[in-house]
């Protein structure tokens, strides 16, 4: 049938959608210094993405994809002062 794939398809793109929702909108308070609201974002993301993993979850592994984020939101600290100007 065609029309599974297309169902699966659309399943998928709709949480990576969601995913990168989060990712831009907690990597853009990355970019401006802020890491605070950076990494609550990111909690967020964990935590809601991984109520939904399970709809794809043969598509995409939540925990490894957080794990490698981790790195950017849990051991980096941005030299950047937080400024609101931008």
């Amino acid at each position: 049938s065609d029309i599974r794939p297309r169902t699966v398809a659309i399943q998928v793109l709709s949480i990576y959608n969601e995913i990168m929702r989060y990712f831009a909108k907690a990597m853009m308070h990355k970019a401006l210094g802020k890491d605070a609201p950076a990494k609550q974002i990111y909690e967020e993301m964990k935590s809601e993405i991984g109520k939904r993993e399970s709809e794809i979850d043969s598509y995409y592994d939540h925990g490894q994809f957080m794990d490698a984020l981790r790195i950017i939101f849990d051991n980096t600290v941005s030299n950047l002062a937080e400024n609101d100007y931008m």
